[in-house]
């Protein structure tokens, strides 16, 4: 294992006076070699073991003052494979969310990107490492840009408008490809804490597939909320759906629904919400609890989503979104929230990037059911995190012809569980274990994976600004293509300059 060698402090911008004012430009260099026992490629019995070995130079903007706030994260990842036949490699891995305030407490303008490994089949190949060779992955590009707008007419409401456009690109694969935009504008009361307060919302979303159809959906939704009491809130809402998503023509319905926000405490929340949509009953539900040393979560939706690739809906397809979410409220901040997670993967283990539950590549909506329940623990030395979820994801767009996981299957089922523990040895250095497991299955019966692995490391720090990881990990995959076994030793130098 080798690590480039530069000298480049973070950048803290100062102004003329010498104050700090809030943004920090850090470079980092990870270098990672893994002995592993590879993957059966060939699906002949045959395991092709490498020695692979991952130089990766990595670069962190942050700003959490002044008119630009967010973060914005890139790392090129090197992969090179000693004796073995895999083609050495390049990995692009991106999470960024900025917004800048382009005129005084009016307009703004917001950021995001993703560069992530997905694979393309959640029938196919699966791993958890995305330096493993495997045909059943995919570079998938997502950038978003949203210009918006918010403010006051005289005393009479409150006002929003925002225009999102956005696109998705895939390397090795077409089906995600797609554009899309998104014009949205609200009217609201100005105090939303009285007794009554109203809102009107109208939405208007277009959608182009590379491998699909042009779509839009588009809404009109009027919402009345009660306060009834300083905890509770009730609301009713009413409004018109228009749609060519279940037919070529666009196809127009009524929609209504019922919500309820519970707050009893600043540590617990509870929120419902039942609709009645084009595409049938949608929900969603939300409930979480903070204490001392705990964090308990869980959410559960349906609804329409046409996000073509990453997690197709789940919202959080790779470990860092689901970590990500989970200390939500523990660490509300998201510049200060994406360091901590980082830093939380990096002494577990964890590929950031790899996905947590695997999603799949499409071309067409789809109605996506998702379910999740989570538990962080903090002791004195010790760290629990338990993650369970289930993707229930059905093809809304009949029409469409793309053929992708939803074309062979009318549902799509994926059901993953993680446990993780890591223990402080010593103020430097931790122990870390987690244990994991992902399923997949669809209409016939040879459509089904499973994917079981467990992972063992200990993470040090060598200095302020230099941690070293030593683990193995056991890997069973099991499917009627391709299954394989895969043990593996790895060692990782991070340092950050």
């Amino acid at each position: 294992m080798g690590a480039l060698v530069c000298v480049a402090p973070s950048i803290h911008a100062q102004d003329g006076g010498g104050a700090v004012r809030g943004y920090t430009l850090s470079p980092r260099l990870s270098s990672t070699a893994t002995l592993t026992s590879d993957i059966n490629r060939q699906g002949n019995g045959v395991a092709d073991g490498a020695l692979i070995v991952q130089v990766s130079p990595g670069l962190r903007f942050s700003s959490n003052s002044g008119r630009l706030r967010g973060f914005f994260d890139y790392a090129l990842n090197g992969v090179s494979y000693v004796k073995s036949s895999a083609r050495d490699e390049f990995q692009n891995s991106l999470s960024a969310a900025l917004t800048a305030e382009a005129i005084d407490n009016w307009a703004y303008v917001d950021f995001s990107s993703s560069i992530a490994q997905q694979a393309i089949s959640a029938f196919g190949s699966q791993v958890v490492d995305g330096g493993l060779g495997n045909g059943n992955r995919a570079e998938v590009w997502t950038v978003s840009v949203s210009p918006h707008v918010r403010g006051t007419l005289g005393a009479i409401a409150r006002y929003n408008a925002r225009l999102t456009l956005g696109a998705t690109n895939t390397r090795k694969s077409s089906l995600a490809d797609a554009t899309n935009s998104s014009l949205q504008l609200g009217l609201g009361g100005l105090d939303a804490r009285a007794l009554l307060s109203w809102s009107l919302d109208g939405v208007l979303q277009r959608q182009a597939f590379k491998e699909g159809r042009h779509t839009t959906n588009d809404n009109v939704r009027g919402t009345v909320r009660l306060a009834a009491t300083d905890e509770l809130q009730l609301s009713a809402n009413a409004g018109v759906d228009s749609s060519n998503l279940r037919g070529s023509e666009q196809e127009q319905r009524a929609s209504y629904g019922l919500g309820l926000n519970w707050t009893p405490t600043e540590r617990t929340k509870l929120s419902l919400q039942r609709d009645h949509r084009f595409f049938g009953n949608g929900h969603s539900v939300t409930f979480e609890h903070r204490m001392a040393r705990s964090i308990w979560r869980f959410v559960d939706s349906r609804d329409v989503s046409s996000d073509t690739g990453q997690s197709n809906g789940s919202g959080q397809g790779s470990n860092y979104d689901m970590f990500y979410a989970l200390f939500a409220s523990q660490v509300p901040d998201p510049v200060l929230r994406q360091s901590y997670v980082l830093d939380y993967l990096r002494k577990a283990g964890l590929n950031p990037t790899a996905a947590a539950v695997g999603g799949f590549l499409s071309s067409a909506a789809s109605v996506v059911r998702r379910q999740e329940a989570s538990l962080a623990l903090t002791g004195v030395r010790d760290t629990v995190t338990v993650l369970v979820s289930r993707i229930e994801s059905r093809r809304l767009d009949s029409l469409s012809r793309v053929q992708d996981d939803l074309s062979d299957s009318d549902v799509v089922l994926q059901n993953g569980l993680s446990f993780s523990l890591s223990h402080r040895l010593t103020p430097q250095s931790s122990a870390n274990l987690t244990v994991s497991q992902q399923k997949t299955s669809g209409a016939l019966s040879s459509q089904s994976t499973t994917m079981r692995s467990i992972l063992a490391n200990w993470t040090a720090s060598l200095g302020p600004r230099t941690s070293v990881s030593l683990g193995a990990r056991y890997v069973v995959f099991k499917a009627e293509r391709n299954p394989y076994n895969e043990k593996a030793l790895f060692a990782n130098l991070n340092r950050q300059f």
